[in-house]
């Protein structure tokens, strides 16, 4: 009897021989896109929470001005506004995050393309602790500002901890 052939798993990807040059370096050029965008958002929401104004027309207001005065516009405006009112001046952990996140993508590239030495791995790192620890210093930045910079926080939408 004729063995039927096995039916194949294979996706489009070349197994035998691994990634092509090309999927390499398409990969590595979206990871690195991803730090200049990250960059670019962490600057612009920075400038946008800088040039947060309280007469701006915004989320949580609805005020008739005829000057923005927000260097991100009627967008930044709405988004620095929302940030505020929900986080308080915890806003700027988010800007202080995607500056972490850019700065330890370039140390991955940087340790990629430096020769390699013999020193110990450390252990590895789960991908979701990161967000955790962000979450919980997030809550507790959110609490002590609520607790202790209520006369700071008097012109932020919902106050120095936010709502």
């Amino acid at each position: 009897m004729a063995r039927l052939p096995a039916p194949s798993n294979r996706s489009s990807k070349n197994v035998r021989n691994g990634p092509s040059p090309l999927q390499l370096r398409l990969t590595s050029l979206v990871r690195e896109a991803r730090w200049f965008v990250f960059a670019a958002v962490a600057a612009w929401l920075g400038l946008v929470l800088a040039t947060w104004n309280s007469a701006d027309p915004a989320w949580s207001q609805s005020v008739h001005a005829g000057v923005i005065r927000n260097r991100g516009g009627t967008f930044g405006a709405n988004v620095s506004d929302f940030l505020l009112f929900l986080f308080g001046f915890s806003a700027w952990l988010w800007v202080v995050l995607l500056v972490q996140r850019v700065a330890v993508g370039f140390y991955r590239l940087t340790h990629l393309m430096l020769p390699k030495a013999k020193a110990e791995e450390p252990l590895p790192r789960v991908r979701w602790e990161i967000g955790i620890g962000f979450f919980l210093l997030l809550l507790g930045c959110m609490g002590f500002e609520a607790l202790q910079f209520r006369e700071w926080g008097q012109n932020l939408p919902a106050g120095a901890g936010g709502s």
